[in-house]
């Protein structure tokens, strides 16, 4: 894992405002740990294509054969969180995450994943047991390469320079949140900016945006065993360096912007003490700042199944979406017709907990369709391990 100046510098100072704040708490503070680690088997980590498609993106319209490939990594995920108990209507709080992905044949290595996350957070008063704001500052770090979906192979430009850093980033941003619990009909409402910036390969344009958000949450209890929640949120995206395509997918000299309305609904029923099925439903608008050609309008179903015993815990989840861009076209081709893609997701994990352990087993299926037959891919996932919580 390499990191440049900017990542390191932004993680020792983040670092060090985590050991000055709570070095007064520290006597009195809990220190949580969670570390997960296994085996898993990727049948498509390059999400390539099964079948041969002409690219009408590029020149001459070649066909493309793509390779396939699988193979096995190891996933990692560790959390430490500390937490203030001095003071209960004011907890400072100060997290650390990892995700990561190592793949073990050298051929996959493009695939791995690496993502590391610092929250600073603290509730804050007057009244944080009814009236609870909570304001947190976020770091990201995040390294995964740019590769060619249809071999793996490091993405490069038509010039052949390198440019497959351009997804790493580090973002970093604040939240709030404030919940009121006085009223009748409880909400949330929350409020997010971030700044996101990429590193620059010579020969793209930067992928450096900044993100906003606001959002209204709530919910109803319909009877004992049935709750409904729904809420609204507003996103946008402003790139500083990214263009918009006009009506004909020509890539404008116009900064690309987006804007997003987001609708979630959720409806819990508990069947039995053990026993609780969500249905989810989220629609997502997607705006797009100039013409409008990438403009969409997502649709996504869920059904989750979750059982609990003393010492287990089964969770499945099914889930199917559909994508339809009313505007762009299949390979950025007026001569293609327009772009639509649906995906179905299965997502079992079951885990089983021996004192502080926890081993589990999971499987995930992914069956994507587009128009653009250079997203559309099959995948499935296997993987075992195992958990500590300390």
């Amino acid at each position: 894992m390499k990191f440049s100046t900017q990542h390191k510098t932004a993680l020792a100072i983040t670092a060090s405002i985590i050991m000055t704040y709570s070095t007064g708490i520290m006597a009195e503070s809990s220190i949580d740990w969670d570390v997960e680690t296994g085996i898993a088997y990727d049948s498509n980590p390059y999400h390539t294509p099964n079948t041969s498609y002409t690219d009408y993106a590029q020149t001459g319209n070649p066909v493309i054969n793509p390779k396939v490939q699988s193979g096995f990594f190891i996933p990692v995920k560790a959390t430490t969180q500390l937490s203030d108990e001095n003071n209960a209507e004011s907890n400072f709080n100060s997290e650390y995450k990892l995700s990561a992905a190592k793949f073990l044949d050298s051929d996959l290595t493009n695939a791995d994943e690496y993502s590391h996350e610092i929250i600073i957070g603290k509730t804050l008063g007057p009244d944080s047991t009814d009236n609870p704001l909570y304001a947190e500052f976020t770091i990201d770090i995040n390294r995964q390469t740019y590769f060619d979906r249809d071999d793996g192979l490091p993405k490069t430009t038509s010039g052949g320079s390198d440019i497959s850093d351009r997804y790493n980033y580090m973002s970093y941003g604040a939240n709030i949140s404030y919940d009121s619990n006085t009223s009748s009909q409880p909400y949330t409402l929350t409020a997010t900016i971030e700044q996101y910036n990429y590193d620059d390969p010579v020969g793209t344009t930067q992928l450096d945006h900044t993100r906003i958000e606001l959002g209204v949450n709530s919910q109803k209890r319909l009877s004992k065993d049935r709750k409904f929640k729904y809420g609204y949120q507003y996103s946008a995206r402003s790139y500083s360096d990214r263009h918009a395509r006009d009506s004909a997918a020509v890539i404008t000299t116009q900064t690309l912007d987006y804007d997003y309305h987001i609708i979630d609904l959720s409806l819990r029923n508990r069947v039995n003490k053990d026993w609780v099925t969500y249905f989810d439903y989220q629609y997502k608008q997607r705006n797009d700042g100039h013409v409008g050609y990438n403009d969409s309008t997502t649709n996504k179903f869920k059904i989750r199944n979750i059982y609990k015993t003393a010492n287990s815990r089964t969770r499945l989840a099914i889930s199917y979406y559909t994508i339809d861009y009313a505007n762009a076209f299949n390979f950025e081709d007026p001569t293609q017709g327009y772009k639509s893609s649906d995906a179905l997701n299965i997502d079992l994990k079951s885990a089983f907990k021996y004192g502080d352990y926890q081993l589990w087993t999971a499987l995930k299926l992914t069956d994507k369709n587009s128009t653009d037959t250079r997203y559309e891919y099959d995948r499935y996932l296997a993987s075992l391990g195992i958990s500590l919580e300390l």
